[in-house]
């Protein structure tokens, strides 16, 4: 098949057994049939250059047929990279040649670029003076091309490739051993201050453990981005040193180059509110600082606010601190990143559904909570009634309240719980005179009730921990069928002891009962006094003791 070729005169012409000459002429006909069909009229767009390997090799001023000057540009560059990659093209193949007025330049039998006559008009060149100084170009652009291309031998390349990678490797062998140095004269360091009494010690290794938290964090970071830059660089020279992988080495690199340049972009962009960001929250850290040092001393009694008790301070912070935190968040939202971004849009749609549906019982707890802690319902470690359930107060937040009972079990009750439920504090009357413990027993009324009286005020005076002044004191609460109901009442300043006042206020009881000869009635019985043995234990009975009952005796007998 005919080929087309370029003779010394810079004349086409058309070698039987070639390939591609129906290319060539092809084009011929349509760059002749330009001005009849009118293709061939200039479009109005910006220059644009035509680049090779990332150098410049001309500009074309305007577009043609239907495509702008961009369009052009990159069309004839991807007819330059091809030529050029094909080495078995020679340079001299690069020639102009003059078809119907317009300069056509070609290179190993493919037409490359033109030059019309408008663009030659343009410069005040003559089309074939125009192709004749891009074909200059295009030949030295293809040469540098090609000379920045040329490869070693394949000894020197891998050489160049096993250098890279253990380059990045003792990289990271060196980074690894100053971080074994570091952590190892750290830790020697905290050893030496980890017993040490003197506060300038205790000091010392506080600021070794804080330095051995930092040098760990910037190892790590180091680390990453050494490993990721030294992988990227290591990676992206391997692949230049073939010509498979040559192109897919720029593409490695763009996939980090792009997102870094934007990032970067980025990153400088949003400067001004990242200055105003990080002033604003200096603000709020000090002032939320400043609260909570003003809360301290009014809890330590150094300031006094009337009507404003000292228990109040710390629940009082929290809720400023929470809202003062608020207050920054809003003022500081409209210069967040990504403020306006669907994304963002979309997530915080999402937390404020989250949190409607799920957050009723949270604000009722928390508000249950802010109504216990100003009416002062009970303090930490009072102990209480909530419920069925007594027990000291460990914990108090503005969720839940922890309460330990006397069997040593730990009980969350919700707040909104506590605050619909009643509530006894037993701490409360200590400080109101001593907390009354009280008992009620069940005495016969043949027993005088002034006597039962001594015997229940006497059982309250041996109990320990009952105060003596005020003195115990008893009540007559009922008058019942059979019996009459005496309460005990004892005065104390141990309301967590209630349950070992109450076991021996009631040991005591038994034994002053029986020491007086007197029944306790509880529970009450009945029985028939027909000569049974009382209910009071023996010792406690007199040596001529005799069973009580209805009884026939004569005169005479002695029982």
């Amino acid at each position: 098949m005919p080929r087309l070729s370029e003779s010394p005169g810079r004349r086409l012409r058309l070698h039987p057994g070639r390939r591609n000459w129906r290319q060539i002429l092809a084009g011929a006909i349509i760059l002749s049939a330009f001005p009849i069909l009118g293709w061939a009229q200039p479009v109005a767009s910006p220059p644009a250059a035509v680049h090779l390997g990332g150098s410049t090799v001309y500009e074309l001023q305007r577009g043609l047929g239907g495509l702008t000057a961009e369009a052009r540009a990159r069309d004839v560059e991807g007819r330059l990279l091809r030529l050029a990659n094909d080495t078995t093209v020679p340079i001299e193949s690069i020639a102009v040649s003059d078809l119907g007025g317009v300069a056509v330049i070609t290179g190993g039998g493919q037409m490359l670029a033109t030059a019309t006559p408008e663009e030659a008009a343009q410069l005040g060149q003559t089309p074939l003076q125009l192709g004749e100084i891009r074909t200059t170009a295009i030949r030295a652009a293809v040469i540098e091309y090609r000379k920045a291309r040329e490869r070693p031998p394949l000894a020197n390349r891998l050489l160049k490739i096993g250098g890279a990678w253990l380059m990045l490797a003792g990289l990271l062998w060196v980074l690894s051993g100053l971080h074994r140095a570091a952590s190892q004269r750290l830790h020697h360091w905290r050893q030496t201050y980890r017993n040490a009494e003197a506060r300038s010690l205790v000091l010392r290794g506080n600021l070794v453990r804080r330095l051995m938290t930092a040098e760990t964090l910037v190892f790590r970071l180091l680390m990453g981005v050494t490993l990721l830059a030294g992988a990227t660089a290591a990676l992206t020279l391997t692949l230049q040193q073939f010509a498979s992988t040559e192109e897919l080495s720029a593409t490695w690199l763009n996939w980090f180059r792009e997102p870094l340049e934007l990032l970067t972009k980025s990153v400088v962009d949003y400067l001004p509110s990242l200055g105003f960001l990080v002033v604003w929250t200096v603000i709020v850290a000090y002032a939320i600082r400043l609260l909570k040092v003003a809360s301290r001393w009014v809890g330590e009694g150094i300031i006094t606010i009337p009507s404003f008790h000292a228990e109040w301070a710390e629940p009082t912070y929290r809720i400023a601190a929470f809202l003062m935190a608020a207050f920054g968040l809003v003022v500081a939202f409209p210069y967040l990143p990504g403020r306006g971004s669907p994304a963002f849009q979309g997530v915080s749609i999402f937390i404020g559904v989250l949190l409607s549906l799920g957050s009723s019982s949270a604000i009722s707890n928390i508000i249950a909570g802010i109504i216990l802690t100003y009416t002062r319902a009970f303090r930490a470690g009072d102990r209480v009634k909530i419920g069925d359930h007594v027990g000291d107060i460990v914990e108090k937040s503005l969720w839940v309240t922890r309460l330990r009972t006397i069997k040593n079990e730990d009980i969350v009750i919700p707040n909104s719980t506590v605050i619909g439920a009643a509530v006894i504090n037993y701490t409360e009357g200590k400080y109101q005179g001593g907390l009354i413990i009280h008992t009620t027993v069940t005495i016969g009324y043949d027993a005088p009730w002034r006597q039962v009286h001594q015997i229940m005020i006497e059982a309250a005076r041996r109990t320990e921990g009952v105060l003596a002044d005020p003195p115990p004191f008893v009540f007559q609460t009922a008058l019942n069928d059979y019996n009459v109901s005496y309460q005990i009442n004892a005065y104390t300043d141990r309301p967590h002891e209630m349950a070992r006042l109450y076991s021996d206020l009631h040991q005591h009881l038994q034994d002053t009962f029986n020491e007086g000869g007197i029944e306790i009635l509880s529970p009450m019985y009945n029985q028939l006094r027909d000569g049974n043995h009382t209910t009071i234990p023996g010792s406690y009975l007199p040596p001529n003791y005799r069973p009580p009952g209805f009884r026939v005796e004569r005169p005479g007998d002695a029982g």
